[in-house]
């Protein structure tokens, strides 16, 4: 859009000076030329209104980068959001919010299958899965939060992302009910 602006005022601005090599009249000349100056400050002005709002945009999209979910999926009210996937040192530490939709607590039981694939098709078990206090059972409360965290040992240094995160066997202690989760095509930075 930006462009097509600027493009549209070259042509403008082209066609005031063929204008005004073809006016008889100074007078002419010269509203013609207070024109060329007035479309200068503004496409000027424009400018850098727009390099405002994308310097803007720039800061709130970096002070918003940890709290903006990179892959989510919802299981029986409850929402999982991957929010961070990060290499540490030949490891990999996976961030994941945990957030009870449901109007009602929840006793999420923590998933001891969980299978992870990168993008060239390696297979990963979890070295270490925690949720909330890491106790073997964690309380969710209706419409709290709580992170997940996920550490992986000896990732492939070539691995760009992560197809799949299976929560195999996630378990609901009041309802009895194991359910799964994928998340996908999560980027490793």
């Amino acid at each position: 859009m930006i462009m097509k602006k600027n493009l549209l005022f070259i042509l403008v601005l082209a066609s005031i000076q063929v204008l005004a090599t073809s006016c008889a009249s100074t007078g002419q000349l010269a509203a013609l030329e207070k024109k060329t100056n007035d479309l200068s400050l503004k496409v000027d002005a424009f400018d850098k209104k727009y390099n405002d709002v994308l310097n803007e945009n720039k800061m709130l999209k970096d002070r918003l980068q940890d709290k903006i979910p990179i892959a989510s999926s919802q299981v029986n009210g409850i929402l999982f959001e991957a929010m961070k996937v990060e290499k540490d040192g030949t490891g990999l530490n996976i961030e994941i919010l945990i957030t009870n939709k449901n109007d009602y607590d929840i006793n999420l039981g923590r998933p001891d299958n969980t299978t992870i694939v990168d993008d060239l098709g390696n297979q990963y078990k979890v070295d270490q899965l925690t949720i909330g206090k890491g106790d073997p059972y964690t309380v969710i409360y209706s419409n709290t939060s709580v992170k997940m965290i996920i550490k992986i040992n000896n990732i492939k240094s070539s691995a760009k992302s992560l197809t799949v995160i299976g929560f195999d066997d996630i378990f609901e202690v009041a309802k009895s009910q194991h359910f799964r989760v994928s998340l996908k095509n999560l980027q490793i930075k």
